[in-house]
């Protein structure tokens, strides 16, 4: 964290910073920015309205947010047309990235339209909450990994767990683009958006979160979500509606089951030749997964020898790719039985559930699912 202060004075060296914070976090941020020379420090509490901030003296060349302070820090830098950093001392993205933020203006509160920000500093990974470190270090005495798992308690946690989680995630739909292009499937038109920043968060290792975190941001901002399109996400989305999983638990257990069966179909799956009943498969997704847009085309027997063939020339390299990809996952999600069954149910459906022609829905057509 002490890198903070020198890394803002670099960027922004000229002026005053206005500072904004929350009560939670303004130990944490004095003790961080100590050393700038001039600030001004406001603690904000809950929605407080932002109109007082304006009454902050000229000069100001840089705002600096963090915490629920965050989305005033935003508004008042949007308005003032000032350079805005965001300090998180959390891997979560909460929404920073977001095109707008909800502030009180004058007793009103509404949505107001903020530009990306021009700085993120992420906490680094070494630097954790006490109860973190004291957990993780307790379990490795006792030969266990320790879980914070409580997902109705998901937005108390550091977010560590949901960067690597989005990680491998990511990763994951880079392998499966990459894929889609060398076996003649269509790519969706966002590729040329996301596709960049799947490529860089797959390149980086587990360890280097605040490349993922960047790359979060930047797909919230790009794409006005959290979760870009892709496969992988979409069967994250659904694990969460119809198998109860919590948003990194999704994410974990889907790229781990998705990246399994993206291994055997490019080890050892052929194209049987068989017959699909689409049209059964239909009904069995609109039945089993009430509220689902469900979508079904059937391939052609010529687009089928196409990319029978495709395969057949490509399925190695593949095959060795998700190899790789799979020796660095990190240990599979715990789920129940209860919550893998339907994590199955609906990775066996998938190519209905999305309406994507992606590899499972190749799957689909070469009788493999």
């Amino acid at each position: 964290m002490e890198e903070f202060s020198p890394l803002l004075k670099a960027r922004f060296p000229y002026g005053n910073y206005l500072v904004l914070t929350d009560e939670e976090s303004a130990p944490a941020l004095e003790t961080v920015c100590k050393t700038l020379p001039k600030k001004l420090t406001f603690v904000l509490c809950g929605e407080e309205d932002v109109l007082p901030l304006f009454a902050a003296p000229d000069g100001i060349t840089c705002v600096v947010g963090t915490g629920a302070a965050m989305s005033a820090a935003r508004y008042f830098a949007a308005v003032r047309s000032l350079p805005f950093a965001g300090l998180c001392l959390s891997c979560a993205p909460r929404g920073l990235g977001g095109k707008s933020v909800r502030v009180s203006v004058s007793g009103e509160t509404a949505a107001y339209p903020v530009p990306m920000p021009d700085l993120i500093f992420l906490r680094s990974e070494g630097q954790e909450t006490a109860g973190n470190g004291q957990e993780e270090r307790a379990a490795e005495k006792e030969g266990e990994r320790a879980y914070k798992r409580a997902p109705e308690a998901d937005h108390l946690s550091d977010g560590r767990e949901d960067a690597e989680a989005f990680l491998s995630a990511c990763a994951l739909s880079a392998v499966c683009s990459d894929a889609c292009r060398a076996l003649g499937l269509p790519q969706p038109s966002e590729a040329a958006e996301w596709l960049p920043l799947f490529s860089a968060a797959g390149a980086c290792g587990r360890e280097k979160v605040p490349v993922l975190f960047r790359a979060v941001l930047t797909a919230e901002y790009c794409l006005g979500k959290g979760f870009p399109p892709g496969e992988i996400f979409a069967f994250c989305e659904l694990a969460e509606k119809y198998a109860g999983l919590s948003r990194t638990q999704a994410l974990r257990a889907c790229t781990g089951a998705l990246s399994e069966l993206y291994a055997l179909f490019f080890e050892k799956g052929f194209y049987r030749g068989g017959a699909v009943d689409y049209n059964a498969r239909r009904e069995e997704a609109a039945g089993k997964f009430p509220g689902a847009e469900v979508s079904v085309r059937a391939a052609g027997a010529e687009e089928l020898v196409r990319r029978a063939a495709a395969f057949a020339d490509c399925s190695g390299a593949l095959s060795a790719r998700i190899a790789a990809f799979r020796a660095g996952l990190p240990d599979r999600e715990f789920v129940t039985a209860e919550q893998a069954r339907a994590l199955g149910g609906i990775l066996r459906l998938l190519p209905e559930l999305t309406g994507m022609d992606a590899i499972t829905t190749l799957m689909r057509d070469f009788a493999l699912l």
